[in-house]
């Protein structure tokens, strides 16, 4: 059974009021959520758990870019969910891939959807068989709040990473005054710079040069990135442009 994952406490949004890209194939249509008052919006940072107890955060940002992470409850193995999501009335449909760190294999195409209620819950429902949950995830005000400025999010990390081809890992990363990022972890290395995203949101996004990672010849993927300023956590998620990996970096800074 397929789900969707995020590390125990990592992201812990709750502690802001509620929890939380990379490109997909869909074209997202937004604009009912966000032109008309009285429809729902799925835009924002979600926050729940599964039926089995394991936390699910998934982030609908601007434009229907999404990502969805968590963990199993030890903690050792990541998942990571990035796509694009489409609302209709109150419906949200969730369509993209599916990795787990490690497991050396083809990302898996996926889809699941669920009703947004008042933008203050999702409850998600399979679109197959074959990943087959369920969840009620809360949503947050932190989205809608400016980002913090990146000389905020300057100083060392410690945390996890993984990718696909590589296990959930301990990784080590900086950010520089100005949002310059430079990230290792296993066989991967990692640069990039982190601007705030344009439309205001409380994210980032920025291109991710990747080394190593048994990938072969650097790449660059589009990244986004998300900060809770209560726990100084700072979680990136990236797919590769040709779509046969993805990444996800989390770290807290003292």
């Amino acid at each position: 059974m397929l789900k969707l994952l995020f590390l125990v406490g990592t992201l812990a949004l709750a502690a802001c009021g509620g929890g939380g890209g990379g490109a997909a194939p869909a074209t997202a249509d937004t604009t009912t959520a966000t032109t008309t008052a009285a429809a729902p919006s799925a835009n924002g940072f979600w926050g729940g758990k599964f039926n089995s107890g394991e936390p699910l955060n998934i982030a609908i940002f601007e434009g229907g870019d999404t990502m969805a992470f968590s963990a199993n409850l030890a903690g050792t193995q990541l998942q990571f969910f990035t796509g694009q999501a489409r609302l209709s009335g109150a419906v949200v449909t969730m369509s993209g891939s599916f990795f787990e760190t490690g497991q050396k294999k083809a990302i898996i195409t996926t889809e699941f959807s669920g009703t947004v209620i008042n933008k203050v819950s999702i409850i998600t429902t399979p679109a197959t068989a074959s990943n087959a949950f369920s969840t009620t995830a809360s949503v947050n005000t932190v989205y809608d709040s400016a980002p913090p400025s990146v000389a905020t999010l300057a100083g060392s990390y410690t945390g996890i990473g993984g990718t696909i081809n590589n296990p959930a890992t301990a990784a080590t990363f900086s950010i520089g005054a100005t949002g310059g990022l430079i990230a290792a972890f296993g066989t991967c290395r990692m640069t990039g710079t982190l601007t705030p995203h344009s439309s205001g949101k409380n994210y980032y996004s920025l291109p991710l040069s990747v080394s190593g990672c048994n990938i072969g010849a650097t790449v660059t993927a589009s990244a986004n990135a998300i900060f809770n300023p209560v726990t100084k956590t700072l979680v990136i998620g990236a797919r590769t442009p040709s779509l046969d990996d993805g990444i996800i970096l989390s770290g807290t800074k003292p």
